[in-house]
């Protein structure tokens, strides 16, 4: 009977032996899974090693949706997108120039522009290119353009007034409009934007107030080029000392004036 409860005494703390051997087990585990979370949320990041946006979203860090987008790291580095400028692309006339170094016909953007350093170019004129002032770079809808200009066909001329330090250069158009009449030639300024020059600031009763229409059908004169009727107006855009808008009856438009002393 003694050896009995013995036996029985010895099975009571080998059960309690292996459930405390147990706890520690457990104890041991969360104590190295507290340690390594630490670690991982304290120790080194590799975010040195993120030197621009695409490292950056390759890493699995924040992208913000903004234009351009935005990564950022969790040392609050931030890195913008670079969003490559198309070779025709532009915001304004600035940003366009000849697409080759002699005789161009086309425009790109001025960071595609080529290298013209060791280029020499013949003195001539070469029909349908913008040689000799025979047409010009110009920003249209977001993308850079040749404005050729019908040589043959324009009553202007071939050459284009130049700049000086104040004044020009001339701008040409072509619209594909008839113009019957000086009505219909204030008509077509009401409606269509020709550049940024065609302003009638000068035309306005008051300076904040809507242009006298009255006053720019009066102002307007006529003349003659061949059998051409040319409508001309003389405005002031902002503060300039005078521009002259020029319309044939069958749509070449002429754009030229002075803005300063």
């Amino acid at each position: 009977m003694i050896d009995f409860c013995s036996w029985r005494k010895e099975r009571i703390i080998m059960k309690n032996d292996k459930k405390l051997h147990f706890g520690n087990l457990v104890a041991c585990v969360l104590i190295i899974a507290v340690i390594i979370l630490f670690i991982y949320l304290n120790g080194p990041t590799t975010t040195t090693k993120v030197t621009n946006f695409e490292e950056c979203v390759a890493a699995g860090y924040l992208v913000m949706e903004t234009y351009p987008r935005q990564c950022k790291t969790p040392d609050g580095r931030i890195f913008d997108e670079i969003i490559p400028v198309q070779e025709n692309t532009c915001q304004n006339k600035l940003d366009c120039v000849p697409t080759t170094c002699c005789h161009a016909n086309s425009c790109i953007n001025r960071n595609y522009k080529p290298d013209c350093k060791d280029i020499g170019c013949s003195a001539v004129c070469e029909p349908g290119t913008m040689d000799c002032s025979q047409g010009y770079c110009d920003c249209v809808k977001n993308e850079c353009k040749a404005i050729l200009l019908n040589v043959q066909g324009d009553p202007f001329g071939v050459l284009l007034k130049g700049a000086s330090l104040n004044c020009g250069p001339e701008y040409r158009y072509k619209f594909d409009v008839t113009i019957n009449s000086k009505d219909d030639f204030v008509n077509f300024i009401k409606n269509n934007q020709i550049n940024q020059w065609v302003k009638l600031d000068n035309f306005k009763d008051d300076p904040k107030g809507e242009v006298n229409w009255n006053k720019v059908l009066t102002a307007i004169k006529t003349e003659k080029i061949a059998s051409r009727t040319v409508y001309v107006l003389d405005n002031n855009p902002q503060d300039c000392s005078g521009f002259t808008l020029k319309m044939t009856n069958d749509g070449y438009v002429s754009v030229y004036g002075c803005c300063g002393v």
